[in-house]
Parts: C-alpha cells; structure tokens; sequence
C-alpha cells in the first residue's frame, strides 16, 4: 500500500478484491484507512461489515453496521444489513423494529413496508405480512408490493380475496405490466395456460418490446394451437437476439410449422451456447426426429442416457428411442 496515494476510491476497490480472495486482515486494514481518510462517511463502515460477513464474523458485522448508522441514521444498506442479521440471529422483533424506522424515514418509499412484510412471512405470519403489504400501498402504489400481497392472500389461502385484489389492481393500474406477468408466471406454473396467455396478452399490450413476455406468449400460443406463435418467436429473438432460452421456443415452433431445416439450424445454435444444459439437447433430439434425421436424434438420446440420474427426463429419452 505504500506506493498508493491515499486514495478512497482506490482503497475501495482494493479492499474488496482483498476481501474476495480471502484476504480478510487486510482487506479490513484497507478499510480502516479509508474510515481515517472520510471519519463522516459511513461508506467504509458498510465496507467492513461485508468483508466480516465474508469472513462469517457477524458480531464484528453489527458493530460496523451500527457505525455506519451512527454516522448516517439514514443509511437504508446499514439498515437492511442489519435486518438480515436480525433474522438469522432469530430475533424478529429486532427486525421489526428497523423496518419501523425506515417506514417513518421514508414514507413514501416502498422499502420498510417490503421488509416489514418479509419478516412476517418469513415467521408464515401471513395476515401480518398481508398488512404490511397494504399499508405500504396506501403510501405508494408499488407493483412489487402489489405482487407480495397477492402471493401472501393466497399463501393464507385467501384465493377469493386475492383474485379480488387482482382484479382491483387491474383495473386501476392499467399500465403497469410487472404484476400481469406476474399472474401470467403463476399460471403457467400451474399449467393454467389459457390464463396465462391472457395474463401475457396482456403485458404485451402494455409493453410491446419485451422479449420475455413475446417469448412466453409465442409457447403459450404454439401449446394451444392459436395464430401467431411464430411471429411472436421471431420478434422475441430479434428484440433478445443470442438468448438460448428464446431461440429454443423458436426452434421448436419452427419444428411444429415443419420448418425443418431452419429448426435444426436454430437447436444446434442453442446447443452450442448452452451445452451444459440437458433439456436443449432433448429438444434438439425431437427436432431431429420430426425432421427425419433418426440417427442424429440416436446419438443426443444416447448422450442424454449416459447422463444418468443428472438428467430426470429419462423416461421420455427411453420413450423417444423406441420411437426410432
């Protein structure tokens, strides 16, 4: 250190390349110099309660937490830092009691309001959490909070008064776009594809450019024998091009269109980007079969089968051989 200027930045940044690699003495030493350097920054305090955390020192970690709170009660890292500690220490009245605090310092933010419900769930105290959800909405009106709420209602197994809440925030925010493909995940997740499809209608109306949402649309169309899925693949990959998980919707509606060759093309890209990733490789293998090529599909089934107990779709590589 001695050749270094007594720059923060650069003490910054070396404390944390010194903290990754293990160094924990003297990534600490790093940071004290930086506290000597700014003693009204709360930034170096922040710096050694996650080097201490690296080190799995979390009584040094509050302490330093406490500093840099000292120094800055404003401090929503010190803050959240120290609720996390709370709960792993499994004092959630501790936490509590700090999410309180950031409600009263920032009112109109959504962030206390999303601790103190976090910490309720985490303890399944879901009408508590469920509270907390809503009276940070009073204050804000927050898609991720709305999200919360609704997984909460239903998780108390309120679904009447969450598919309520639903509707409600629906209809009054009809441009937010997160908490529909929210609904349109949790469908599909439940295999309720034709609500989802809707739900992800839905996120494109409000936000024609996401790739994510055309992505999940164009499998949910190609699922349920509607117009489209194509169109709605290509767009998706030409707004997110060299995604494999899009390119790999694309192929297999390429393949259903039996566009073969174009299919092929598209799975063996993906295949390439993604090697490690078995479920590609199974797919690229019904590719091959549709198209033809039954020694190709022969030799990924094979792959797949050596896999073993690494790959859980055995009994459709075993279906898939007999087929050839």
């Amino acid at each position: 250190m001695s050749a270094l200027p007594d720059n923060v930045q650069l003490l910054d940044v070396l404390g944390r390349a010194q903290s990754a690699n293990g160094e924990h003495n003297q990534a600490q030493a790093s940071f004290n110099r930086m506290a000597a350097l700014q003693p009204q920054s709360s930034l170096p305090y922040l710096r050694m309660a996650s080097a201490h955390l690296i080190a799995g020192d979390r009584d040094a970690a509050s302490q330093n937490l406490r500093k840099a709170l000292e120094i800055d009660p404003n401090s929503l890292e010190a803050q959240q830092g120290q609720v996390s500690l709370a709960m792993a220490a499994q004092k959630p009245a501790d936490a509590l009691a700090i999410s309180r605090t950031v409600q009263k310092q920032r009112p109109k933010e959504q962030v206390g309001y999303m601790l103190e419900g976090e910490i309720h769930t985490a303890g399944k105290a879901w009408d508590k959490a469920a509270d907390a959800f809503r009276a940070g909405l009073k204050q804000v009106a927050s898609p991720e909070l709305a999200v919360r709420l609704h997984d909460v209602l239903l998780s108390a197994g309120k679904k009447p008064e969450a598919d309520r809440w639903a509707a409600e925030w629906l209809r009054t925010q009809p441009k937010d776009a997160a908490f529909p493909f929210y609904l349109g995940n949790r469908a599909l997740t439940l295999n309720e594809l034709p609500e989802s499809l809707r739900q992800f209608e839905r996120v494109v109306a409000i936000q024609p450019n996401n790739a994510a949402a055309l992505n999940n649309l164009a499998w949910l169309k190609g699922q349920l024998g509607r117009d489209g899925a194509l169109a709605d693949a290509e767009r998706a990959n030409a707004l997110a091009p060299n995604q494999p998980a899009f390119m790999d919707t694309w192929a297999m509606l390429l393949s259903a269109a039996n566009q073969h060759e174009r299919a092929v093309e598209m799975q063996k890209k993906v295949v390439q980007l993604q090697p490690q990733v078995l479920e590609f490789k199974l797919n690229l293998a019904k590719i091959q079969i549709k198209a033809g090529n039954k020694d190709a599909a022969r030799a990924l089934l094979d792959e797949l089968s050596a896999a073993g107990d690494r790959f859980s779709a055995q009994a459709e590589v075993d279906r898939l051989k007999k087929t050839l």
